[in-house]
């Protein structure tokens, strides 16, 4: 490991762990979980990828992971 390698961190080292990621949004009928139970794990060195259908929530997610600010929804 280089001297540099030590401030950053170790390849592999894990820089975000989420578990268990539930979002809700409000709708007309009230309260919905729109995000449910989503885990992820990234690794300095690695390339995360969300993949999926369009309204799937793949940016409701990258957001929330990101602890960004969004209107409309909320953490549950």
């Amino acid at each position: 490991m280089t001297k540099l390698d030590s401030v950053r961190g170790a390849k592999g080292d894990v820089i975000l762990d989420v578990k268990g990621l539930r979002i809700g949004g409000k709708s007309k009928a009230g309260w919905a979980e729109i995000v449910k139970g989503i885990d992820l794990t990234l690794r300095r060195g690695e390339i995360l990828g969300l993949i999926g259908e369009s309204g799937a929530g793949k940016s409701t997610i990258a957001i929330a992971v990101n602890r960004a600010g969004f209107s409309g929804g909320r953490f549950i």
